[in-house]
Order: structure tokens, then C-alpha cells, then sequence
């Protein structure tokens, strides 16, 4: 899990595949912004936010499954 720098967000990344993005005043997930990976083998282990609040970076179990995104879309970006 990783904050963003406005303190008002946060990402999380799970074994059932997914990155999600959640609102923390509301305390519910942006849904428009969930990121599920087909691959059956991808459990993501790591998230990190850039410290301007566009990136995202998620990381599996599996090397090949590295993921850049911009976080308003969580679409694949490399």
C-alpha cells in the first residue's frame, strides 16, 4: 500500500490480481480506477506512487509483470 502526496488517496495491490486506487475521505475504492490482470499467476507484491502523484508501479511475484501506469486511468502504460 502506498500514499499519495495530497494524503487524500492511497493504492493497494493484492493477491487476487488487482490494483485498486481508494479514496480515503469516503473510505471507498475508486472503482473507475481498479486494474485487474488476466495473467492467473499475478499477485501483486509491491505498489509505489511518484512523488507528483501521476505514477503508479506495481510489481508482481513474476519479473515480466513489472506495470507503469498513470494513476487518473491505471492503463497500461509499459
Amino acid at each position: 500500500m502506498s500514499y499519495f502526496p495530497d494524503g487524500q488517496r492511497t493504492i493497494s495491490g493484492s493477491g487476487g490480481k488487482t490494483t485498486r486506487q481508494w479514496d480515503l475521505k469516503v473510505e471507498k475504492e475508486i472503482e473507475e480506477s481498479q486494474y485487474i490482470c488476466e495473467n492467473d499467476e499475478y499477485v501483486v507484491c509491491a505498489v509505489t506512487i511518484s512523488r507528483d502523484g501521476r505514477w503508479v508501479v506495481d510489481d508482481a511475484l513474476m519479473r515480466e509483470c513489472r506495470r507503469q501506469c498513470e494513476t487518473e486511468s491505471l492503463k497500461r502504460e509499459l
